[in-house]
């Protein structure tokens, strides 16, 4: 049921649209516009074509922009788009913005294990959580909940052996010799407890 005239749509082919404009997509107001854009930027990335000006263009929305949704859409755009390589995202590791961090975790064990100078922060930022915890000042970050899905591709047989005395499911379950055993990382990856 229809009231009055409807107003056709007015048609708009993302297809059509340069690299420029769909990165500006991705500042859109409507997410329908953001993911097809972020798709386009993918399948071009894919085909070979060469993406360096709209990388950089969602570098800098990543770094600059105040809105932690608009930096997420950038850095979703660039890790698809192949435009966010491994020591990129290990530098988001210490973004002041725990959803940032919390995606940066995710993406490096994405489809690959994780590498020695990845596990070994995961290592620390548990610890750092964990101490958190003992303190009764733990926010029950985003990030942790990222890091303990994490130890599953940083399982002790990819470990060396300096990073087998801090595994992060010890130092998120506080098995690791600190006082009180059940805090809010009582999830042990290795052991299977959940």
């Amino acid at each position: 049921m229809v009231y009055g005239e409807p107003k056709a749509a007015k048609g708009v082919d993302l297809a059509k649209s340069s690299d420029a404009d769909l990165v500006a997509f991705q500042l859109h107001v409507n997410d329908w516009y953001v993911r097809q854009a972020r798709r386009l930027l993918q399948e071009r990335a894919i085909a070979g074509k060469d993406l360096t000006e709209a990388h950089a263009t969602l570098r800098k929305m990543l770094a600059g922009n105040a809105d932690v949704t608009r930096k997420l859409r950038a850095l979703w755009a660039l890790y698809s788009s192949g435009g966010m390589p491994g020591k990129d995202l290990l530098s988001l590791l210490d973004h002041e913005n725990e959803h940032v961090r919390a995606w940066a975790v995710r993406l490096i064990v994405d489809e690959r294990a994780a590498s020695a100078p990845a596990v070994e922060k995961f290592a620390s930022m548990a610890a750092r959580m964990r101490r958190r915890w003992c303190a009764f000042s733990w926010p029950r970050p985003c990030s942790g909940w990222g890091l303990r899905s994490a130890g599953r591709s940083c399982r002790p047989w990819r470990r060396t052996p300096r990073m087998r005395k801090t595994p992060i499911s010890r130092r998120c379950s506080g098995t690791d010799g600190a006082a009180g055993g059940d805090g809010p990382g009582q999830v042990v990856l290795a052991g299977g407890r959940v």
